[in-house]
């Protein structure tokens, strides 16, 4: 779970802060059964996400959750509520630079947790064990950072109803004996709580579609970050479920530009690793047409030397900009170009000029074998992405060398690499590129 880094104020006309505020503006009126909860639920988490830490969103996010009533609300809940403790635990000032500002925004996050707890103990959640155990475990944190002693939680009713819940559910057996697909969509489940068991990926909203992807690309990450297939989900998870370009007023179009802070705070990010890469990639798929942020991202990549994911990237964001080509006339709400001049020739040029892998050392100046040497020695991971990447560099410097026969031998490898690997749509230049040799 990433969440917006500090306290902001400074942001107005957002179309999320727009609905939400015309939602909440019926609560406790005679409009009250109009509110659309599951709106009020999406529009604080994207907030929270991508615009401001404010405990303010936090309370509408823990009203609508209780009106939805669903496991997955909680679970994400759950999450935001993690996140707050770690603030507080390290870094209280984000929630307000004054001490004055701090207590009134402590206020309200003690007031919306207070509000929880009494909805909780009416017993008539739709809350799993597992995630009152949590929050009870989550609230004992709190109580000792913040100072502050919560109502405690009747955990007894939620344990019978997880008991009756068992009983209720198949036998060991019945469960091996379910068909495959079953135990697949159980998997998909726990990797992202947005995406409910046995749902049709075609049935889900965007938000749980992106989230599921964007989850599923962090959990390959966690093992390796040069995992080429958690670049292609993240893709997926950045414009699966864009079908056209947002609408506009004479190339105006409602869809914020990106927060100062969010753009300083990422050009600022150098280093290689998964606490960096979850802030580019949530943010990047939060904001799916600031291209200039993809311009961004690869060359953080390339600056790390992850020359093969660049690439990849460039010519993903290539394709999708001749596939909207009008995207260059388009501008945000702020009169900022969706896709200025100098990030699309970066996209254009990179297209063109595929960069090669080359090794470091001019490649005239070496014989075959200290080239195949030093080619080995990069493979320092032996992963898929790695192996692809040799092999591409030992066919380059063969062919460079008048080996043909040799070069023809290692991209017949490729083909067949390519061919068995999952995700090969998105090597498709690579993989004709090959088969033609």
């Amino acid at each position: 779970m990433q969440l917006y880094y500090e306290l902001n104020n400074n942001f107005s006309n957002d179309i999320f802060l727009d609905e939400l505020q015309d939602e909440m503006s019926k609560y406790k009126t005679l409009a009250h059964e109009s509110i659309k909860w599951d709106r009020v639920f999406d529009c604080s988490y994207q907030i929270l996400q991508s615009f401001s830490l404010d405990t303010k969103f936090f309370s509408f996010l823990c009203i609508a959750a209780t009106n939805i009533n669903s496991p997955k609300n909680y679970e994400i809940l759950k999450e935001v509520l993690e996140f707050f403790l770690e603030v507080f635990k390290d870094d209280p000032q984000r929630l307000g630079q004054t001490e004055k500002l701090l207590a009134i925004k402590r206020k309200i996050f003690i007031n919306s947790l207070d509000g929880f707890i009494e909805e909780l103990n009416k017993q008539n959640l739709n809350c799993p064990q597992n995630f009152v155990d949590s929050i009870v475990f989550l609230l004992n944190e709190l109580e000792k950072i913040i100072d502050y002693k919560f109502v405690n939680i009747d955990i007894s009713a939620y344990a019978s109803k997880q008991s009756e819940s068992e009983n209720a559910q198949p036998s060991h057996t019945q469960i091996a004996n379910q068909p495959q697909s079953n135990t697949h969509a159980t998997i998909s489940s726990k990797i992202s709580s947005n995406f409910a068991t046995h749902t049709d990926i075609k049935a889900i909203n965007d938000r749980e579609y992106r989230d599921f992807f964007v989850n599923l690309s962090l959990e390959l990450l966690k093992d390796d970050l040069q995992n080429i297939n958690a670049y292609a989900i993240f893709m997926q998870a950045l414009w699966g479920r864009i079908k056209a370009l947002p609408t506009n007023s004479d190339f105006i179009s409602p869809v914020r530009y990106p927060d100062q802070n969010l753009i300083i705070n990422i050009k600022n990010i150098e280093s290689l690793n998964l606490e960096n890469l979850i802030l580019f990639i949530r943010n990047l798929v939060l904001n799916p047409f600031w291209i200039e942020g993809l311009m961004i991202f690869c060359k953080f990549l390339r600056k790390n030397n992850l020359f093969f994911i660049e690439n990849f990237i460039s010519e993903q964001t290539a394709v999708f900009l001749n596939n909207h080509i009008d995207i260059r006339k388009l501008k945000f709400q702020n009169s900022e170009d969706m896709c200025s001049k100098e990030t699309y020739d970066f996209f254009m040029s990179q297209k063109n000029t595929k960069q090669k892998n080359a090794p470091d050392k001019n490649i005239n100046d070496l014989d075959i074998n200290e080239i195949l040497i030093d080619i080995n020695a990069k493979n320092t991971t032996n992963n898929s992405r790695e192996n692809l990447n040799s092999m591409l560099l030992m066919a380059s410097a063969f062919s460079d060398k008048g080996m043909k026969s040799n070069a023809k031998t290692i991209y017949a490898q490729i083909v067949n690499f390519i061919e068995n690997t999952e995700l090969k749509e998105y090597l498709s230049d690579i993989y004709e590129e090959a088969k033609l040799f």
